[in-house]
């Protein structure tokens, strides 16, 4: 006998079947008790605590897949193993590509959307089982069916065919076929009363079992939705499953006994939720009247917000109202939209939460590794795949510093492909030095990680090539022994023991799909990939007490007392169905016509949508909260700014509903939590303006009475005065130490900005720099071949000379031209013509000079430069002078330093004001104050343009012109330092002062500066060279106190590496543009002027 019981949400229903199971129980008899699969859990713990262990034993709770392994134990029969998503997505990729050959498909043509359409198919196919088609009705619908819905349908046909040939009957959907052949031989539901509960609908195969269960048990009660039906009301779909079962049971002669319908509702607590259930989606419905402050529709800002507000409510009510966090429920139609929102948003809040998802894999670190060995079996060596491995952390011998060190490695020198299978052999820094122990050492690192990759990657191909689908899977199975996988997984981490046993059971399936097929390695390497973006690992609860975070379809209620409906925009939920699929609905339509019973179109799929909404907006007892967004910040999310007709229809019936709208105010919102407080103060910090700053400082002393949060308020304050957070005193002390050692370059990174000497600098934060395009290559090639011209003099053509050092350097400084790319190279060639011109016009100056080069690339390690700073510490200057030229007179050696550049330099004697320009003058003053040059009289610093530009001028110029043009740009720039009243000094240097190398001139007897160029006296070098200790004194005082805040002066910030980490917003600094003679005296006006300050002190 049928007998259906209808009722709406919270009725009763499953009261009603837990008892009649429970009764009969009781009775000793043998109920069965069939419910959807989320639902059995919950269903046999209410049976266990309500009959306890003698009588619950008498209930079997089933769902329809345990009903098919209950069928098979009773009589004795192994199941087969099923195919999970992964593995049909496997099995529809082998038929698709079996149908292809042998019969060219058309409408189904695998082509560059192969994964798609493997998903669309497997799709499509499930559902023709699940409504029961199967190929051949679908080859009698094609031939029925007109034009291209009859190819489509003869062409899925022979793909059906090809599924069913490569699965064998081990699909789920196949299991309940078989269930319906094993109960039509069968009487294993005689003499028993079988009932269902908490399902919406049957799909085809399972309407065809319940006809068998029909004609063997006494009794079969079926548990449904239903109310007063409307045409196109929300249990429309329910009721039409009633029909069916009807029509079912009647066609198997099988008494249907009066439906019972259970009134009223048992659920809800108060009327309004009450109200809200009966009055829903239906057309005919009153609006509520009275106090309806139990169902909330907030509008949030954003998707953040609108988990924000739940998890403040939440927190509220556990709070106030005494609930557990087990009875809260928040429900999204889009779950993976929210699920990293909601994380963040409950744990500010201190709640814990249960996602109710389950996790994909492809982001796992084993998969990872797996699909980037497979790329390189099936694409051969990419650098970016053999990298990941190296830094997997999955392959031992490999450490991660190593396997960083390789990632550099092949960053700086651009590897590719076959140069994997050779040892590296060049310097691991590039073009920046040559190479020394310390470099050869990690050079050998390098090489161990690159020969441990190339094995594993080599055996691997070699094991897939030319071999079936079972020896592929088995060797990759062999590649992750090989690599230590297991070894290097966490043991008592649970989803790294989840991920290695799916990884397994993967290669089990797809040796199973694929069996003595031979894919080739690029086949496997898909079917691979597409097997794990399907698979996924479930996570149980980590406690008794969380609120359940789920999609509507997923969600197992559990009597919340609350719920949280989130995301009711228009089209997300209810969502508006898509036509996604193999089917458009006019051909779904023409299929039902044609005696197909495949899902129904378009109109149906909303009402079933409206079904969802209203099962979970009627799942709490208590309290309903429906929140939609107005905006996305999330790139790609097109969020409506309309609400649903969710929140249309809970206004309609409950008009007094509370209604909230987002304040963008800070101090508007409760504040729940000390971790949700502070993200509160952080935003209030952003504004300016009274409220808001008020209600900032109040926080602010709230939060600093509690432990861990004064450090954090003090962070975010420097942060909203664009300051860096500053090292403590101990810290930079410890850092720097009491001598400090600096260069030049470093000092004026310091004085361009802090905050950049200090990543750069102090912590050693550099960008990578590729050696195929590293900018310096040129300016490191002048400085080899000039030392080398002005070293060895060698005799003939310049040019010829010049290709030969070019040659020499390539073999000297880059070790070779192996391994190097062809593009380095020509363009450190194509060099040798202003290499030339530099060259000649070097030796023309050196022609009308006095003074001689003594020493090259001279290197000063700190040691002999080492001076004392007023502070009583010491600063060694170190870096590298590129010349030192030396000129005796009257019994003395007067010195200048020459720094070649490749680029345009600036030189004034303002710019020392601001600490820059410093660099030349250091190493003069350093080299004429220790080491070999000690006792030497500073004469001067001259920059040395070592670069030639395209002459622009008009067509009528003369060669003179021309020639004087070139002169002006290759001038020096700098400062000569001359205290004699000949100026024999600077006279010495360029012989009759015409101005044409140095950046001054003798008229007559007034010698005349150019804007970068100026002659002083030894005394104002004494003055400039005082500041400069002065400067350093305050750079190293400030490292010492722990200053590092950006302080960054106008061209600070242009191309600057560390602008993501500094992300300054302030004003930056202008450079003082003053004369000479201003210069020097705004100089000892700075310094004097610290004097006095220190004496008050």
């Amino acid at each position: 006998m049928l007998k259906l019981v209808t009722g709406r949400a919270g009725s009763g229903k499953t009261v009603y079947a837990r008892t009649l199971a429970g009764e009969l129980a009781r009775e000793g008899k043998r109920p069965v008790l069939i419910v959807p699969e989320q639902y059995s859990f919950a269903t046999e713990r209410y049976m266990l605590e309500t009959l306890g262990a003698s009588d619950a034993h008498n209930v079997d709770v089933l769902s329809f897949t345990r009903l098919a392994e209950y069928v098979s134990r009773i009589l004795g029969e192994r199941q087969s193993e099923r195919l999970d998503r992964c593995a049909r997505a496997a099995a529809m990729s082998v038929a698709l590509a079996n149908a292809d050959a042998s019969a060219q498909l058309v409408h189904y043509n695998p082509g560059k959307r192969r994964t798609d359409l493997v998903l669309h198919l497997l799709d499509a196919v499930i559902e023709l089982k699940q409504c029961a088609v199967t190929s051949r009705m679908l080859d009698s619908a094609a031939l029925a069916a007109d034009g291209i819905l009859g190819e489509k349908l003869k062409e899925l046909s022979k793909i059906y065919l090809m599924y069913d040939a490569v699965t064998e009957k081990c699909d789920p959907l196949d299991t309940l076929d078989l269930l319906r052949e094993r109960l039509v031989s069968n009487g294993i539901f005689r003499g028993r009363t079988v009932i269902f509960d908490s399902f919406k609908g049957f799909t085809g195969q399972e309407f065809a079992i319940i006809e068998q269960i029909m004609r063997q048990c006494d009794e079969c009660v079926i548990c449904l939705y239903a109310d007063r039906s409307e045409p196109m009301g929300i249990f429309a779909p329910v009721a039409d499953t009633a029909a069916k079962l009807v029509s079912i049971a009647k066609r198997a002669g099988v008494k249907v006994a009066v439906p019972e319908r259970i009134e009223g509702t048992k659920r809800f607590g108060n009327d309004a939720v009450r109200h809200l259930e009966s009055a829903v989606f239906r057309r005919d419905s009153e609006p509520f009247v009275g106090d309806a402050d139990c169902v909330t529709v907030y509008t949030a800002s954003g998707r953040h917000d609108e988990l924000e507000f739940c998890a403040r409510e939440c927190r509220r009510l556990i709070r106030e109202e005494g609930f557990r966090c087990r009875d809260i429920a928040v429900i999204a139609r889009n779950d993976a939209m929210y699920s990293d929102i909601a994380l963040d948003a409950f744990e500010m809040q201190g709640l814990p939460l249960f996602f109710d998802r389950r996790a994909d894999i492809e982001s796992s670190a084993l998969i990872r590794l797996v699909s980037d060995a497979l790329s390189v079996a099936a694409n051969g060596r990419n650098t970016d795949d053999m990298v990941r491995i190296a830094k997997s952390g999955l392959v031992t011998g490999i450490s991660r510093e190593d396997a960083f060190e390789t990632e550099n490695y092949c960053l700086v020198w651009g590897v590719r492909g076959a140069q994997w299978k050779e040892p590296f052999d060049q310097n691991p820094d590039g073009l920046q030095g040559s190479m020394n122990d310390a470099r050869a050492a990690r050079l050998d690192a390098v090489n161990r990680v690159r020969e441990r990759v190339e094995s594993l990657t080599s055996s691997l191909r070699e094991g897939m090539s030319g071999r079936t689908g079972k020896d592929m899977a088995a060797a990759l199975y062999r590649f992750a022994q090989n690599a230590g996988v297991k070894e290097q997984l966490d043991p008592k981490c649970d989803d790294d023991r989840q991920i290695w046993q799916l990884f397994v059971s993967l290669l089990d399936r797809i040796a199973a799909v694929l069996g003595d097929t031979k894919p080739s390695n690029a086949d496997f390497a898909s079917l691979f990939g597409l097997m794990c973006s399907l698979a996924d690992i479930g996570h149980i609860p980590q406690g008794q007490d969380e609120i359940v975070f789920s999609s509507p379809e997923r969600f197992r209620p559990g009597a919340p007392k609350a719920v949280f409906i989130v995301g009711a925009a228009d089209g997300e939920f209810p969502s508006t169905p898509s036509e996604a699929g193999v089917f458009t609905d006019d051909e779904r339509i023409k299929l039902i016509e044609l005696g197909l019973p495949v899902a129904q179109p378009f109109e149906y799929r909303i009402m079933e949508e409206r079904l969802l909404a209203y099962t979970a907006l009627t799942c709490a007892s208590d309290y309903v909260y429906i929140t939609y967004p107005e905006a996305s910040a999330v790139p790609g999310d097109e969020v409506s700014a309309v609400p649903s007709e969710l929140v249309t229809e809970v206004l309609r019936c409950l008009p007094d509903a509370r209604k909230i709208r987002y304040c963008a105010q800070p101090g508007c919102r409760d504040t729940e939590a000390p971790d949700a407080a502070f993200e509160l103060l952080a935003r209030s910090l952003r504004s300016q303006e009274g409220e808001n700053m008020k209600y900032a400082r109040a926080l602010s002393e709230e939060l600093s009475k509690i432990d861990g949060f004064t450090g954090k308020i003090k962070l975010l304050e420097e942060m909203r005065d664009n300051r860096a957070p500053s090292l403590s005193e101990a810290a930079a002390k410890k850092l720097f130490g009491k001598s400090m050692s600096i260069s030049p370059t470093a000092a004026e990174t310091y004085h361009h900005c802090r905050f950049r000497y200090f990543c750069q600098n102090a912590l050693g934060v550099k960008a990578m720099q590729k050696a195929r395009t590293a900018p310096n290559i040129y300016g490191t090639l002048l400085h080899y071949v000039f030392e080398k011209y002005l070293s060895e003099n060698p005799e003939g053509d310049i040019k010829q000379n010049v290709k030969i050092y070019i040659e020499r350097f390539i073999e000297e400084e880059l070790g070779g031209e192996r391994g190097k790319n062809p593009r380095l190279l020509d363009r450190i060639r194509s060099a040798a013509s202003p290499c030339s011109a530099a060259v000649a016009n070097l030796l023309e100056e050196l022609s009308e000079s006095d003074f001689r080069p003594v020493a090259f690339e001279l290197r000063l390690s700190g040691d002999e430069t080492k001076a004392q700073l007023p502070d009583g510490s010491f600063v060694a200057v170190k870096g590298t002078v590129d010349r030192v030229d030396v000129f005796e007179r009257g019994g003395k050696k007067y010195l200048r330093v020459i720094d070649y550049k490749t680029g345009n330099i600036d030189f004034r004697l303002s710019n020392v004001l601001d600490g820059l320009n410093m660099q030349m003058l250091m190493y003069l003053s350093a080299l004429c104050e220790g080491g070999q040059f000690e006792g030497c009289v500073p004469a001067g610093v001259l920059y040395c343009p070592s670069y030639t530009e395209d002459i622009a001028a008009d067509a009528g110029a003369t060669d003179s012109a021309v020639a004087a043009k070139r002169d002006y740009n290759s001038r020096r720039k700098g400062m000569i330092i001359d205290g004699t009243d000949d100026y024999a000094i600077a006279s010495a240097m360029e012989h009759g002062l015409a101005g044409r190398f140095l950046p001054v001139s003798k008229k007559g007897d007034k010698i005349k500066e150019t804007v970068n160029g100026h002659l002083v006296s030894p005394e104002d070098f004494s003055l400039v060279r005082e500041y400069i200790r002065f400067s350093l004194s305050a750079m190293a005082k400030n490292l010492r106190s722990g200053s590092i805040a950006p302080n960054p002066d106008k061209s600070a910030c242009d191309w600057c590496d560390y602008a993501q980490i500094c992300r300054f917003e302030g004003e930056k600094r202008e450079s003082r543009s003053l004369a000479a003679r201003d210069a020097l005296e705004a100089m000892e006006n700075i310094m004097k002027a610290d004097s006095e300050v220190s004496e008050n002190a």
